[in-house]
C-alpha cells in the first residue's frame, strides 16, 4: 500500500490519485430458489467504512434489498470519493433492467440515484472528521444466471479535491433588480461547493463573510435525447438586499472558493445603463463559413473576447444579450467556451461582474439543421424569470420585455415559429398594458424589420404578422434584435400595414410584408434596431444584394459592435462602438428630425 508521503508525490502527476475501499457482496449459486450473500469489507486509512446494514442471506430472483454503509473520513484533508457499483458482468448496466441493477443510491438522505446512473459513478466530498451514510438499494432480476456472483460497492478516493468554480455569472431569477440577485457558476463535481458568501464590506477569507446562502445543483440534461453536459451547475437568487448597494462575494465549498467579486444592486432613481449586444456564436462548420467569405472575417473568438473587455469598461448595470451566443447548443464544447470568453470578462476594472440578461437565439436550440433541438439547454444554462423564455423586468426608468424567437431548431422553420409566436401573444399583450415605466424595450433574436426585404416567406415575418401591431399600440420606444449579423438603426416608425403575399415556398405559400410610415418624432414611432454584431462573421451590406440598405434606416454598419443606452427619466443617450471605443452612431431620445436620411455604401460601413 502506497504511503501517505507517496500519495503526494503522484498527486503531481495524477489528480485523482486512488486507493480502493471496497465492500463486497458474493451472491453464490441459487439455493432454494433463493441466492446466497456474503458481505466483506476492506478498509483504508483514513476512510473507514462502517457496515450499517447487509443483505439478506438469501435474495430470490426479482427480489430487492438495501445496504447501507457509513463512510468516515478520519484525516483531515477533504477527500473526494468516486463511488461506483460494480456487477459480475461487464455488459450488465446499472439500470438497465436485466441482471443486477442499483434501485437507488442515497447519499445523507439525498437521492443520488440520477447521478449515478448517469455515467456509472457518483461523487462525494468528505471534509476532515465529516461522514457520509450511503444507502443502496439492489434489484436482482429473473434472468440472473445461476452460479456465484460478486457485486462490489467501490469507493476510489483522491488525495484532496481540487474543483474551484467557474463560469460564475450573474442575472435576476425574479422580477426584481432592486432586492434580488441571482448567481450561478459550474463544477466538475457535484459536491464541489454550492455556497455563496456575501457582505457589504470586502474581506480575505470565505468565513470572514456576513451573510451566507446555498444555492441548488443540478446537471443541465435533455431527458428526450438522454444527454447531459458534464458537470454540475449551481444557482442561488439571494433576496433582501439594500437598493443601490455594492456587495462583495465568493462562491464555492470543499472543492475551493472563487476570488472575491462585487454586484451591485440597482436604485428606482439612478441612471440606468444598458449594454445591447449579440450573436457570439464561433464559425459554422468548424472554420468553413471563414474559408468560403473571408471577406466576412470574424477574428474568431477575439471579436467577441475584445468586445466583452470594451463592455465592462462601460460599467454598465446590466448587458442584454439577444441570443445566438454560441454555434451549437447541444455542445458543451461550444458553451464552455463562450462562458470562458464572455462571461469571464463581463467584469469590470474594480471587480463588478455585469449581470447578463440572455435571450434565446435559434442556435441556442441546438445543432443545424434540427439536432437534438430543445430549449433546455438555454433554460440550464441562465436564470431568468417566469418560464424563463419570455418574459419582462422593470429597471429603473425602463420596462424591458424579453420573448422567444427559435422557429425550434437552428434552421429557424416556420410552423414552430407561428407556435412560438402564437403562444406569447396574450402574454405581450398583457406585459405592456401593464408596463408603467417612462421607456419601454423589448428584445427577441429574430427580427422583422432588418437589411432583408420582407414578404418573401422567412419566418420573422410570423413575429410582424403577431407582435408588430401590439408592440407598437404600446408605444414601445426600442426593439432589440440579432440574428443578423450587421447593425442597423430604423428612424422612428410605424407598421400601417401587414400586407399577406404569395409565396412558393415549402413552408409556407404567404409571407407577410411590411408597409411603415416613417416618423419625424420619435415619441411616436418604435425604433427597430439589429445588434447581431458580437463575434460572428459580419453580413455586407452590398447594393442590389438580398442585405441591402433600406429606406427605413438611419445608420448601418457591417462591423462588430454593441449599443449603450445611458437613460433617466426625461432621456435615453444612445451610442453605438467598437472594441476599440469609436462611435459608429448616437443620437439622443426623444429627437425630432425633419429629413430621413439614409446610410451610404461603404466596404467597411
Amino acid at each position: 500500500m502506497p504511503t501517505q508521503k507517496r500519495f503526494k508525490e503522484l498527486s503531481l502527476v495524477v489528480f485523482l490519485l486512488a486507493v480502493v475501499v471496497c465492500s463486497s457482496i458474493a451472491l453464490a449459486a441459487y439455493i432454494n430458489g433463493g441466492i446466497v450473500t456474503k458481505l466483506k469489507v476492506t478498509v483504508t486509512e483514513p476512510i473507514s467504512v462502517k457496515v450499517i446494514k447487509e443483505l439478506p442471506t438469501t435474495l430470490a430472483p426479482g427480489d430487492e434489498a438495501e445496504m447501507e454503509f457509513l463512510i468516515s473520513n478520519t484525516g483531515t484533508k477533504t477527500y473526494l470519493l468516486n463511488c461506483t457499483v460494480v456487477f459480475p458482468s461487464p455488459s450488465d448496466g446499472l439500470g438497465d433492467g436485466k441482471g443486477f441493477d442499483v434501485v437507488y443510491f442515497i447519499v445523507n438522505g439525498e437521492d443520488r440515484t440520477k447521478d449515478l446512473l448517469d455515467d456509472g459513478v457518483a461523487h462525494i466530498a468528505l471534509s476532515g472528521g465529516a461522514s457520509a451514510d450511503v444507502k443502496i438499494r439492489i434489484k436482482a432480476h429473473a434472468d440472473v444466471p445461476a452460479g456465484t456472483a460478486d457485486i462490489t460497492f467501490k469507493v476510489v478516493r483522491s488525495v484532496v479535491l481540487n474543483d474551484p468554480p467557474k463560469y460564475i455569472h450573474l442575472s435576476w431569477a425574479v422580477n426584481d433588480v432592486y432586492h434580488t440577485i441571482t448567481i450561478m457558476w459550474w463544477t466538475k463535481y457535484e459536491v464541489s461547493g454550492n455556497t455563496v458568501v456575501y457582505d457589504t464590506e470586502h474581506h480575505e477569507k470565505p468565513s470572514e463573510y456576513k451573510y451566507a446562502a446555498r444555492a441548488k445543483v443540478y446537471r443541465v440534461c435533455s431527458e428526450k435525447f438522454h444527454k447531459c453536459f458534464p458537470g454540475y451547475w449551481h444557482e442561488v437568487t439571494l433576496y433582501g438586499l439594500k437598493p443601490g448597494t455594492v456587495y462583495y462575494f465568493r462562491v464555492g465549498g470543499p472543492g475551493g472558493w472563487s476570488k472575491e467579486y462585487k454586484f451591485r444592486t440597482l436604485s428606482p432613481d439612478q441612471t440606468l445603463k444598458i449594454v445591447i449586444t449579440g450573436d457570439s456564436r464561433r464559425p459554422w462548420g468548424e472554420g468553413m463559413e471563414l474559408k468560403r467569405e473571408p471577406w466576412a472575417v470574424s477574428n474568431y473568438p477575439w471579436s467577441r473576447i475584445w468586445l466583452a473587455k470594451a463592455i465592462a469598461e462601460e460599467d454598465p448595470d446590466l448587458v442584454v444579450f439577444v441570443g445566438d451566443m454560441v454555434n451549437r447548443g447541444n455542445i458543451w464544447e461550444n458553451w464552455a467556451k463562450w462562458f470562458e470568453d464572455v462571461t469571464d470578462n463581463y467584469v469590470t476594472p474594480d471587480g463588478r461582474m455585469i449581470p447578463i440578461v440572455a435571450v434565446i437565439g435559434n442556435h441556442e436550440m441546438g445543432s443545424y439543421p434540427n439536432v437534438e433541438s430543445t430549449y433546455e439547454w438555454f433554460k440550464g444554462l441562465f436564470a431568468n424569470p417566469g418560464n424563463e423564455l419570455w418574459f419582462s423586468l422593470d429597471l429603473p426608468h425602463t420596462h424591458l420585455t424579453v420573448l422567444a424567437t427559435t422557429g425550434g431548431c437552428v434552421a429557424t422553420w416556420w410552423e414552430p415559429m407561428v407556435k412560438e409566436a402564437e403562444e406569447q401573444v396574450k402574454f405581450l399583450e398583457e406585459d405592456l398594458a401593464h408596463a408603467k415605466e417612462r421607456w419601454k424595450i423589448v428584445a427577441f433574436h429574430v427580427p422583422y424589420y432588418d437589411c432583408f426585404p420582407s414578404g418573401t416567406g422567412y419566418p420573422s415575418e410570423v413575429l410582424l404578422k403577431y407582435w408588430a401591431p401590439i408592440i407598437e399600440k404600446y408605444g414601445v420606444d426600442f426593439v432589440f434584435c440579432g440574428h443578423v449579423h450587421n447593425y442597423m438603426r430604423t428612424w422612428p416608425l410605424k407598421t400601417v400595414k401587414i400586407e399577406e403575399v404569395p409565396v412558393n415556398k415549402p413552408w409556407t405559400k404567404v409571407g407577410y410584408k411590411h408597409i411603415y410610415e416613417l416618423k419625424k418624432s420619435s415619441e411616436e414611432g418604435t425604433t427597430y434596431v439589429v445588434v447581431g454584431t458580437a463575434g460572428a462573421p459580419i453580413d455586407l451590406y452590398i447594393k442590389g444584394s438580398a442585405c441591402d440598405i433600406r429606406p427605413f434606416m438611419a445608420q448601418a454598419r457591417a462591423r462588430h459592435l454593441y449599443v449603450l443606452l445611458e437613460i433617466n427619466e426625461t432621456n435615453v443617450h444612445y451610442v453605438a462602438k467598437d472594441a476599440r471605443g469609436l462611435v459608429w452612431d448616437e443620437v439622443t431620445y426623444p429627437f425630432i428630425v425633419e429629413t430621413f436620411t439614409t446610410p451610404t455604401y461603404n466596404v467597411r460601413i
